[in-house]
């Protein structure tokens, strides 16, 4: 097995619907911008940070998705990554109260996750932005103790914030818990050795069965469950 199959790493990435996630998860994969039209099935985004490989999944930003979407897929998945439209405000406190709710199920269920929330459009901006120091203040993420959290405004357009963000993300990466790991290898092996001992004790109860048909061709049905039984004692020590 080899360091790098164990380094990969699931994340979710969500936003609002116009936060131009798709694009700035473009940028982070090679530097380059594309149009992108806004994201109804969910899309799935190889990235390689330092030595680790994520299999992000993207998400719609739509009503419907948020509701029943986001949740199911945000579990047991160890990144999430929230892009936020630094031009539309009024969205922060909605972002607000999905991104608690998902934390909260994180919580319920014991799990450790890296946080990455970016203000996206950044070069664009106005007056009215949302600032990183508007999303620490509206969104209190000290309350929760059991993630690690990075904050930074991002363009997809330029690129601007998004080496900083990666580096964030590589050192974060290899500070999470070794069980964090999506450790498919050794999930497999697992699972293997499994299948394989049911597989050894069903053809060592048939084994025995055959044995005692050999030795009693005239025990009754009842008498045979008896005797399976006792076998199956036997095995057991």
């Amino acid at each position: 097995m080899t360091r790098s199959r164990v380094k990969e790493y699931d994340g979710l990435l969500i936003g609002m619907t116009g936060a131009g996630k798709t694009s700035l998860i473009q940028r982070f994969k090679d530097n380059s911008i594309e149009r992108s039209t806004p994201t109804n099935e969910p899309i799935e985004h190889t990235l390689v940070v330092g030595t680790c490989r994520l299999n992000i999944v993207d998400v719609g930003g739509d009503e419907e998705s948020r509701r029943t979407l986001w949740t199911k897929l945000f579990h047991r998945r160890q990144i999430l990554i929230v892009v936020l439209n630094t031009l539309e405000p009024d969205e922060l406190p909605i972002m607000k109260k999905d991104l608690e709710e998902l934390l909260k199920m994180k919580e319920a269920s014991s799990e450790s996750c890296l946080v990455l929330i970016l203000t996206n459009k950044v070069d664009l901006s106005v007056d009215y932005s949302i600032t990183v120091s508007d999303v620490l203040e509206c969104l209190e993420l000290s309350r929760f103790k059991n993630f690690k959290f990075g904050v930074f405004g991002t363009s997809a357009t330029t690129g601007e914030g998004v080496e900083d963000s990666k580096n964030w993300l590589c050192k974060a990466l290899e500070e999470l818990p070794v069980m964090a790991y999506h450790e498919q290898s050794t999930i497999e092996l697992a699972l293997d050795l499994c299948l394989n001992l049911k597989d050894m004790l069903i053809g060592k109860v048939f084994d025995a069965g055959r044995r005692l048909l050999g030795q009693h061709p005239v025990l009754t049905d009842r008498k045979m469950t008896l005797t399976l039984k006792e076998e199956h004692n036997i095995l057991k020590e």
